[in-house]
């Protein structure tokens, strides 16, 4: 296990050229490869029997399900959503859910345990209460629930009731992922997502009210009109609130993707060196406020599981970012959605009729996927391990993939000397340690195994500062 500096010790050496030397584009390594290496399927038989063959093994599973549903339109945003105020939208779609999951059972272990499930959108709390159980009834019938599964779902707050924190606590949710990002009334302006404080207040009530005290905030910087001030403002009130955990993300400016972003006016962005100084004060509030440094973007209160999993050596990432759950297959439900099984990748497709006609007509809705080689699994061994645990062990690699890791990756090692020079990594004999420094560049150094990167002239990662 590494023991990181504290964040305030790393950030005295943090300075503005070295952001500007490592803020390029680059993958967040929810997986590895990433999404970027999906292609068009031809067969879906193979990739049925791709599943097959992975159920064999008894192993716990993970179900991310996708509510593509919101009420209005938020422009930074760069999900796949689908804008209604019709609720009727909602059972039809889950009648097409109910499907998918009656098509995917069959393909699993029977006794393969559920031990994570996350409702992500889109707005899952587009849903009402009855359609809430609706959905986990179903989920409950076709898989094996674990006696504690983490069982997590995101709000908007601007939507949530005192009877949908009810109805969340009554199907078993335990973790609750508010999306806040900037309270400063223009930066909202600027994003189209008006929400007052007392707003969010109130969701964090409703919710404790209920018994449900693991609460997520998600935070983005990078929006138009933001500053050091908006934000600071943002931080305080926000940490009065006490969540469980913070997530601060990088707003990833990419119009040419998502159409709504060329709503945001461009000049209202931030300049890279006010973007730095948001993020380095935030660190810094949120360090002196008592939150752990998980890695990243990801700050956790000492006692939450994340924190402990950090700790510990067992944290793990998939495409809900960082997690307490490892060595979990994903299996993704609903438009858009992504399932991480193996190692490979498979995704439906990201258009509601397609998706329609093919659970109708009893197919597996899949458009895209992703076969891992053996080097993909070695490699996403050694991302993993700078991402999740800041640490690479080459001899414990070479006893897994029965390969001489340090002599195949000797040409990736040689690219680590120049992160070397800057106080990012040390690379001992026989592994590799990420400094607390570091710990802000992860991205930038996972980035120096990754064999699939290539120069594009399309905008396709967010920046890593």
């Amino acid at each position: 296990m590494v023991v990181y500096e504290k964040p305030e010790h790393a950030m005295s050496i943090l300075t503005p050229d070295l952001v500007s030397r490592y803020s390029v584009e680059g993958p967040r390594y929810t997986s590895y490869p990433t999404a970027l290496r999906l292609e068009p399927i031809t067969d879906p038989v193979v990739w049925r029997e791709v599943l097959l063959s992975a159920n064999q093994i008894r192993k716990p599973v993970s179900v991310y399900v996708h509510i593509p549903f919101c009420k209005s339109l938020c422009w930074y945003c760069g999900c796949h959503k689908i804008i209604t105020k019709d609720p009727a939208d909602a059972d039809h779609y889950l009648d097409l859910l109910e499907a998918e999951l009656d098509l995917v059972a069959p393909l699993l272990h029977e006794r393969n345990q559920l031990k994570q499930i996350h409702l992500g959108g889109g707005t899952p709390n587009f849903l009402r209460v009855d359609q809430l159980y609706r959905l986990t009834g179903k989920l409950r019938q076709r898989f094996r629930w674990s006696d504690a599964p983490e069982f997590s779902v995101e709000i908007d707050p601007r939507l949530f009731t005192r009877e949908q924190a009810q109805g969340l606590a009554d199907i078993g949710v335990n973790r609750v992922s508010i999306g806040v990002q900037d309270l400063d009334t223009r930066v909202q302006v600027g994003i189209h997502r008006l929400q007052p404080s007392w707003m969010i207040a109130q969701s964090f009530e409703f919710l404790r009210e209920v018994g449900i005290h693991a609460i997520n905030v998600d935070l983005v910087y990078g929006l138009p009109h933001q500053s050091v001030e908006s934000m600071a403002s943002t931080m305080d009130r926000m940490t009065e609130l006490r969540p469980s955990r913070f997530a601060v993300f990088h707003y990833a400016h990419l119009p040419s993707r998502f159409p709504s972003q060329r709503l945001i006016q461009t000049e209202a962005l931030p300049g890279p060196e006010t973007k730095t100084l948001i993020l380095m004060d935030i660190i810094r509030r949120l360090d002196a406020a008592g939150y752990v440094h998980i890695g990243m973007d990801h700050f956790a209160l000492p006692d939450d599981a994340l924190a402990i999993a950090a700790r510990d050596g067992t944290l793990h990432r998939n495409f809900q970012g960082y997690t307490t759950q490892s060595g979990l297959d994903l299996y993704g439900f609903g438009v858009s959605s992504i399932s991480h099984v193996d190692g490979n990748l498979i995704q439906n497709g990201k258009d509601i009729d397609p998706y329609e006609a093919a659970v109708r007509q009893g197919r597996l809705p899949w458009a895209k996927a992703y076969a891992a080689t053996t080097e993909d699994r070695l490699r996403r061994d050694v991302i993993m391990g700078i991402m999740c645990q800041g640490h690479v062990d080459w001899e414990q690699l070479s006893r897994t993939h029965q390969i001489d890791a340090e002599r195949h990756l000797v040409k990736e090692r040689l690219r680590l000397i120049p992160l070397m020079a800057d106080g990012l990594v040390d690379v001992h004999d026989h592994s590799l340690d990420v400094t607390g420094l570091g710990r802000f560049f992860l991205r930038n150094i996972a980035m120096v195994f990754d064999a699939h990167l290539e120069p594009s002239r399309e905008s396709r990662f967010c920046r890593t500062w």
